[in-house]
């Protein structure tokens, strides 16, 4: 079963199973977001705390807290995702919350949006940014709407990802 494969059991992936055909390919696209990607994972879980945090979604936020701190996401970076307000002195993460927070509200983006992004990162990047945001989205809204119960996986988790993550690079 698709559920034994995942590194550690979780209350959102035992929830995948209520939709058991849609276990295995979910499951493998969580895995591949988190060991797969060109993306750094410092800015892929920047990328997951936003998308936590504007869809209020405690659970995902709190599993991804030990895995956002292990992928060198400090308090700096957690002000940036939590406070639109703040900008990044860094240009990279500075466009890439940017464009993130106008998917996230539905903003049309504009042809310099995307230039922007793609100014700063490699296009299998911007794709990858996009894929987590719509993923992660997906993801939280479905967590929200079980109201799941928070499990103490999260430090777990993210020590087992990343060694996944290491063996397949």
């Amino acid at each position: 079963m698709a559920l034994k494969r995942f590194p550690v059991p979780v209350n959102s992936a035992v929830a995948i199973a209520l939709a058991p055909t849609l276990v295995k390919p979910l499951l493998d696209l969580v895995t591949a977001l988190l060991t797969t990607l060109e993306l750094p994972p410092k800015l892929r879980e920047m990328l997951i705390l936003l998308v936590s945090h504007e869809t209020r979604c405690s659970y995902e936020w709190a599993q991804h807290l030990p895995q956002a701190a292990a992928a060198g996401v400090g308090d700096d970076e957690l002000a940036l995702v939590t406070d639109r307000h703040l900008d990044s002195a860094d240009p990279a993460e500075r466009v890439m919350l940017d464009a993130a927070r106008m998917y996230l509200d539905g903003t049309p983006w504009e042809d310099a949006t995307m230039a922007s992004l793609l100014e700063r990162f490699p296009e299998r990047q911007v794709a990858e940014i996009l894929f987590v945001l719509g993923a992660i989205r997906m993801f939280t809204l479905y967590i929200n709407a079980l109201d799941i119960e928070l499990d103490p996986s999260g430090e777990e988790l993210a020590e087992r990802f990343a060694d996944l993550a290491e063996t397949r690079s």
